[in-house]
């Protein structure tokens, strides 16, 4: 039966029973399907528009029969400004994929933060669809018109708008083969009170995330969950999970052999804060060590058979990002044996019968689907989405690994022009910070990679290495964050990996040293401001977000200034300029003639008035736009394309002494050319 309380809060949710109509525009479905087999392409280079098209997709689920993958897809377009999406089942066994539904806008990920509920950063959620329990229907998350919604499909296509809320679904899970499960937050009366409270002016406290925002945010509520008939969408009986038995308290990943056995992953040091985590066994009564590959940077794990586990390391800047898969007999051998040691991002893998189903990105490649035989680590592609790119992109890849001067490991991937010569310097781009899968445009995907090499550059796209504080005893976040600011550590840290990246470039004679660009978004911008306050290697530079300042961190809000203050940064208010002088743009204004380039979201441009003002008064050579609608990440493709297109003119100007000759850019290029003047000759 369900219960009072559910049905309450099932009937405040609903907007209405009737189903919405379901129509799909043939242009959208038309642009998501690839072209066919040996259609005819032609030979032409890669262009910014290629590489906002490009068809992307997250999470993939297998079904419980091990014969389908379920994805959603979707790409991009620029000249809209808005995606077209698809659930797509792929056949594990080979052969073309089907859409079964199509259309909807992104659903981004959102998150609590300092007090504030449901604070969107601008990437796209990448959850896929899920199946019911007897593999005849999947269920997947929609959003439509500003809200999102639980939908059905059968697996011929018969998609149908599930749910009616009011408030957005958050995920969904099927509890049976008829019931799902669908989480939500209700958001309640506070919206409403809100602007009741705004017409005699907001109260300036803590609620303000006042960066973004100009009203105060929603305070963080529990989630809920309704359960709900997945033909008729009418509230339904929950059921309840058992609890898993012996299933370790602390345990994190899990997994339980058929025949009696656990694996799971916990924290290796639980009185340490974000420390790393160990792979236990215990199989017939014993637990079983197996050294190295159980300490740490386990990705997944999975019981094959009754006897056998199969688990998954991820890589990281100490392994020069390599990541592996192992496989242990448990019943006849004392340790793992690696099967499959890579460079490729492996993601989202799940066990389809004998054989792991993961996305995988090569450096060159976007992600396509694979499968991987555990027994040998032969992997098997089974679903590109974009099979031109291979006609596209030609430049040259190669991974390095270096030791900075303070002995900390890291690497990065250097990327060459397709038609690089021997003796040839180019002029090198700077990518950060965590270079991984295809190298598209670094963190947030502003700095397009192999667009830069296809023009005539050398690019280094870098991983950073892991902070100071992963050394230190941190219970808490705050404890953590004052062992990278302290003396400003792991500024430092990131500087000294990113000078021996340089460094081991250089030494293979490709680049010109005197022509060296720097780019960053986010822990990657905070570089940026360092690097060029102490580096002298930098001609140009380029931030997606930019810049704390003495008076900058108060325009976040007050519970961000709480933070940083418990961080060893100086108190709203109190001047400390020793502090600010290594780090600080704002400060050292009038020594700042590197020219900056600062392409900012309208939710964040806010941290950047300081640094800016001071820099334009200084005569600095610095510009700055200003995106309307984005977040910290930004998501409208028209927005992606200005960027690429404008990052590419700006390190060719200053790089290359290239001024466009397009009349479209004309005032452009008179603006820098003032900017020029600014600039050191």
């Amino acid at each position: 039966m369900v219960t009072r309380t559910g049905m309450a809060l099932f009937a405040m949710l609903l907007t209405g029973m009737t189903e919405a109509a379901h129509a799909t525009p043939a242009a959208c479905r038309e642009r998501l399907l690839p072209p066919p087999p040996g259609a005819a392409t032609g030979q032409r280079p890669l262009t910014a528009r290629d590489l906002v098209a490009l068809r992307d997709f997250g999470e993939s689920n297998a079904s419980p029969d091990g014969r389908w993958a379920a994805l959603i897809l979707r790409r991009a377009n620029a000249d809209a400004d808005d995606y077209c999406y698809g659930v797509v089942l792929v056949p594990l066994s080979g052969g073309p994929p089907r859409i079964i539904d199509s259309g909807g806008d992104p659903i981004l990920v959102r998150g609590d933060l300092r007090g504030v509920a449901d604070i969107v950063n601008g990437s796209i959620d990448e959850n896929g669809p899920v199946w019911s329990p007897d593999g005849r229907s999947i269920a997947y998350l929609r959003r439509d018109r500003g809200i999102t919604q639980v939908w059905v499909s059968t697996l011929d296509g018969q998609a149908r708008q599930l749910t009616h809320l009011s408030d957005d679904a958050r995920g969904v899970e099927w509890v049976s083969a008829t019931r799902v499960r669908v989480r939500i937050r209700p958001s309640g009366s506070q919206t409403a009170d809100i602007v009741s409270e705004g017409r005699s002016g907001y109260l300036y406290d803590r609620r303000f995330w006042a960066i973004s925002e100009t009203r105060p945010g929603l305070a963080p509520r529990p989630f809920a969950s309704i359960t709900l008939n997945a033909v008729n969408g009418r509230p339904a009986a929950d059921v309840v999970a058992a609890a898993e038995p012996d299933r370790p308290t602390a345990a994190q990943l899990f997994v339980r052999f058929p025949g009696g056995g656990l694996a799971w992953t916990e924290p290796a040091q639980p009185v340490r804060y974000a420390g790393p985590s160990a792979l236990q066994v215990a199989y017939h009564g014993r637990h079983l060590a197996c050294g190295e590959p159980c300490g740490s940077r386990t990705a997944g794990i999975w019981a094959r058979g009754a006897s056998e586990l199969v688990f998954l390391r991820g890589g990281s800047s100490e392994n020069g990002g390599r990541t592996e898969l192992y496989r242990w007999a448990l019943d006849k051998e004392a340790a793992p044996r690696r099967v499959l040691a890579t460079a490729d991002a492996l993601t989202s893998c799940g066990l389809a019968g004998r054989l792991l189903v993961c996305g995988r990105e090569t450096a060159l490649r976007p992600r396509t689907l694979v499968t991987i035989d555990p027994d040998t680590g032969t992997m098997t592609t089974i679903y590109d989405p974009n099979p031109e790119a291979s006609g596209l992109i030609h430049n040259r890849v190669e991974r390095l690994q270096w030791t900075a001067s303070d002995g900390v490991p890291s690497y990065g991937d250097l990327v060459l022009p397709p038609d690089h010569l021997p003796g040839q310097r180019h002029p090198l781009i700077i990518v950060q910070y965590s270079s991984r899968g295809f190298l598209r445009g670094g963190v947030g995907d502003e700095y397009p990679i192999h667009l830069f090499a296809a023009r005539g550059y050398a690019v280094l796209s870098i991983t950073r290495p892991a902070p100071p504080s992963r050394e230190s005893d941190a219970t808490d976040i705050d404890s953590m964050q004052r062992a990278n600011v302290t003396g400003w550590a792991d500024r430092r840290r990131v500087l000294a990996s990113l000078e021996a990246g340089i460094d081991a470039v250089l030494k293979l004679g490709v680049v010109d040293p005197a022509r060296v660009g720097l780019t960053g978004l986010s822990d990657g911008s905070s570089t940026v401001q360092f690097a060029l306050l102490n580096s002298d290697r930098f001609r140009a530079a380029a931030t997606s977000t930019c810049c704390e300042s003495a008076g900058a961190l108060s325009t976040v809000g007050l519970a961000y200034s709480d933070s940083t203050t418990k961080w060893g940064y100086p108190a709203p208010g109190f001047d400390d300029p020793d502090f600010w002088k290594p780090y600080s743009l704002a400060a050292n204004a009038g020594q700042m003639r590197t020219p900056l380039l600062i392409q900012a979201a309208d939710r964040e441009y806010r941290l950047a008035l300081e640094t800016y003002a001071a820099l334009d008064h200084a005569q600095a050579p610095v510009e700055m736009y200003v995106f309307p609608d984005e977040h910290h990440i930004k998501y409208h493709p028209a927005h992606r394309l200005a960027i690429y297109e404008r990052n590419l003119a700006w390190f060719d100007f200053w790089l290359r002494d290239l001024v466009s000759s397009d009349p479209g850019s004309a005032k452009t290029m008179a603006r820098w050319q003032a900017l020029r003047e600014r600039a050191p000759k």
